[in-house]
């Protein structure tokens, strides 16, 4: 009689364990702040329209496969040098926080893989700042900052969209002039310092005089 039901406690582990390996085979977890489509290569549909949310979903190895992409805004640091208005060039730093488009992340996939980001981002950021930047000289580059900045993050947003991915903020961060253009800028304040000083001694000497 024991040994009946030791048989049977081993079975039903088997089972257990068997049906636990199985369905950890054949299911895939979509955490929270992913969406994922699925690749059927049993149908020869290849990649699906549905987007499959947080939670535990079907999946047949090597035949019908999740594609999983993260939906939370990420940052990213992209640096571009380009001429100004007057020709000098400018470092330009700037802070991208971005995201998928969800309701196209087949179109998305399908067209950027999902290194979407890395593909994507640095060569339209770079075409959007050497359109902006050409308006400004350095001087207005300082000065007009947040313009400078607001035109950046206008223009971004409407190029990214049509890669169907969302930013959601452009922040300049760091701007920098060529070592000539820094040098001409220090050399001029040190004439305007210097004429200032001799206009101060000629009005002290003036006054001295009279």
């Amino acid at each position: 009689m024991l040994t009946k039901i030791f048989n049977r406690s081993i079975q039903i582990g088997t089972a257990l364990i068997g049906g636990g390996v199985l369905l950890s085979f054949c299911t895939f977890v979509v955490d929270g702040g992913e969406k994922a489509i699925m690749f059927d290569t049993i149908t020869g549909r290849g990649v699906g329209n549905k987007i499959l949310g947080e939670g535990i979903h079907f999946r047949i190895p090597k035949l019908y496969e999740p594609i999983i992409f993260s939906v939370r805004m990420t940052p990213h640091i992209i640096d571009s040098k380009t001429p100004a208005k007057d020709l000098q060039l400018v470092n330009i730093t700037v802070r991208i926080l971005e995201r998928p488009n969800e309701k196209n992340l087949t179109k998305l996939y399908l067209d950027q893989r999902q290194n979407y980001a890395e593909r994507v981002l640095p060569n339209i950021t770079n075409e959007i700042i050497k359109a902006v930047v050409a308006r400004y000289n350095p001087d207005q580059l300082i000065t007009q900052r947040e313009r400078v900045s607001i035109e950046i993050k206008q223009g971004l947003i409407t190029k990214a969209l049509e890669y169907n991915i969302i930013i959601d903020d452009v922040a300049i961060i760091h701007i920098d002039f060529s070592k000539e253009y820094r040098e001409a800028i220090e050399s001029k304040q040190v004439s305007q310092q210097m004429a200032e000083r001799y206009f101060n001694l000629y009005i002290i000497l003036e006054n001295s005089f009279f």
